[in-house]
C-alpha cells in the first residue's frame, strides 16, 4: 500500500483597502465653507441640514450613532456606555452652496514701461578691488535699465584669475501714460477677476450664480466679481482615541 501525501498551503489573505477601512470609526468634516444644500447620509449621524452654514473643518456627518438612531446595517451595536452609543466610519455626501469672491482694481490713468531698443555700453577691467575704466561711457539716456555683467579670466580655461572684465549696459525706457475709458477699465477687471477665480473653483464645481459689481471713483474703476456653486464637500477625519 502507498500512502497519499497532502501539502497544504496557508497564505493570509491581504485585506482590501476598503476592509481596512470597515475597522476605523470616523467623521465626516468639511473641506470648505458654504451653506448646506443636501445631506444624504450612508452611514453615522447627520450633523447638519440644509441651509444652515457651516465652515471648513466643521463635523458634517458623525461617527458617534447614538439613542436608538440606526445605521445602514440597521441594527444597533453593542452599547459601550450603556445608554446604545455605537461607533461607525461615516459615510454620505453633502452639498454646499459656495460663493467666491474676487476684486480689483484698476487705475483709470497708468504709466507703462516700454523698452526703445536703444542701448549704450561701458567697459571696466577689475583687477582684485581696483578698476581701470576701458570706455567709460556716461549714458544719456533720461531713463534706463541698467544691466552688468562680469566675465572673470582664468589661465589655460582652468585656473581663475582676480582679473575679470565687467560690462555694463544701459538700456532706453520709456514711459507712456495709458487712459481708460471705463469700459475698457470694468472689462480687464472683469479679466483679471475670472483668471483668479479659475484658480480657486474646482473643475467640478456646478456655477449657478455669476455677477459684477462696478465701483467707479476719479482714480480708479473697483470691480467685484462673485460666483455661486454647488459643491460636494466631505473629508474623512478619524475620531481621536479609536
Amino acid at each position: 500500500m502507498h500512502g497519499n501525501n497532502i501539502v497544504v498551503e496557508i497564505a493570509e489573505k491581504e485585506l482590501a483597502e476598503e476592509d481596512v477601512y470597515k475597522g476605523t470609526v470616523g467623521n465626516i468634516i468639511s473641506d470648505k465653507s458654504g451653506i448646506v444644500e443636501k445631506v444624504y447620509v450612508a452611514e453615522g449621524t447627520a450633523v447638519v441640514k440644509k441651509g444652515e452654514i457651516v465652515e471648513k473643518g466643521d463635523i458634517l456627518i458623525s461617527g458617534v450613532v447614538s439613542n436608538g438612531i440606526t445605521t445602514k446595517a440597521g441594527v444597533m451595536g453593542e452599547s459601550l456606555d450603556g445608554e446604545g452609543i455605537r461607533y461607525v466610519r461615516a459615510d454620505g455626501q453633502i452639498i454646499l452652496k459656495t460663493t467666491y469672491i474676487e476684486k480689483t482694481k484698476i487705475p483709470i490713468q497708468k504709466d507703462v514701461i516700454s523698452k526703445t531698443g536703444n542701448v549704450e555700453k561701458s567697459y571696466k577691467l577689475k583687477i582684485n578691488n581696483c578698476y581701470i575704466n576701458l570706455i567709460n561711457k556716461v549714458t544719456n539716456f533720461e531713463k534706463y535699465d541698467k544691466i552688468t555683467h562680469e566675465k572673470r579670466f582664468s589661465l589655460f580655461g582652468q585656473f581663475e584669475t582676480p582679473i575679470s572684465l565687467i560690462e555694463e549696459s544701459f538700456e532706453e525706457i520709456k514711459v507712456d501714460k495709458v487712459k481708460y475709458t471705463k469700459k475698457q477699465a470694468e472689462e480687464l477687471g472683469i479679466v483679471t477677476n475670472n483668471e483668479k477665480l479659475k484658480k480657486k473653483i474646482s473643475s467640478n464645481a456646478e456655477k449657478v450664480n455669476y455677477y459684477n459689481k462696478v465701483l467707479e471713483n476719479e482714480e480708479y474703476i473697483e470691480v467685484e466679481t462673485v460666483v455661486q456653486c454647488l459643491e460636494k464637500t466631505g473629508t474623512y477625519e478619524k475620531i481621536k482615541g479609536n
